[in-house]
């Protein structure tokens, strides 16, 4: 059974959501849709509150995580790749090519092939003639610092952020990020002590950094523990025509 469009529409997972939210999601979303199988997780946990003593031993498919990214094109890549690792500290392991993150990374929930078949059944909207990246910002994530370039055409990734929302539930977890705003960027520098970010934040500052692209296709890239870098499994094109 494929997926149920019009009950995802109408179900959406509460921000931020309770375990037994969570629970009662799944419970009903399995009953109604076949997209995809009710998480690994939730599955032992209602097993652990029904009092069940049968342990479900962890699959390689519970350890695979996707994302979905649009990656910067040539030589822009190159670019940018030099420059993060000018920026980088001996913390941050760069794992992924330059890209602008749309659905963050979250469990895998069904193997590579059938994520590559529902990807690629995926309808894009047009892309805008160009983005630019500029303007030097930070964050704090996980009680560290990233130093990033903000992209124009911020309403257009948002766009294409909730139009993959739910298709993406299809073939990965995107619940665990929830309680986060979706906020496009270009990761510069990451794993930043507050003096370091300070520090690279002027240097980037004084460089006045600008770089324009227009972006050509969208990427679904996958990660297991046991590899290194993130393996991009396939790409789309953006729709023809410009904005």
């Amino acid at each position: 059974m494929d997926i149920n469009r019009s009950w995802h529409q109408a179900n959406p997972m509460p921000k931020s959501p309770t375990l037994a939210q969570r629970i009662d999601w799944h419970t009903r979303h399995a009953a109604v849709c076949g997209c995809r199988p009710i998480p690994q997780s939730i599955r032992q946990t209602m097993a652990a509150l029904n009092s069940s003593n049968i342990r479900t031993a962890p699959s390689p498919l519970d350890e695979t995580r996707y994302m979905v990214a649009i990656p910067m094109p040539e030589p822009l890549a190159t670019k940018l790749a030099d420059l993060q690792q000018t920026y980088r500290n001996k913390r941050w392991h760069i794992t992924i090519e330059p890209h602008i993150t749309i659905i963050s990374p979250g469990p895998a929930v069904v193997g590579h092939d059938r994520a590559v078949e529902l990807f690629q059944s995926l309808e894009l909207p047009q892309a805008p003639a160009a983005i630019q990246l500029s303007g030097v910002s930070r964050f704090h994530a996980r009680k560290q610092n990233v130093l990033y370039l903000e992209p124009s055409q911020t309403d257009w990734l948002a766009e294409v952020h909730q139009l993959l929302r739910v298709e993406a539930e299809s073939w990965q977890d995107t619940f665990t990020g929830l309680n986060r705003q979706f906020m496009p960027h270009l990761t510069v520098s990451n794993h930043l002590t507050d003096a370091e970010a300070t520090q690279f934040e002027r240097r980037l500052i004084d460089e006045a950094l600008s770089f324009d692209f227009r972006p050509t296709e969208l990427s679904l890239f996958a990660k297991t523990p046991q590899e290194l870098r993130w393996q991009r499994l396939t790409a789309l094109k953006f729709a023809n025509g410009l904005r």
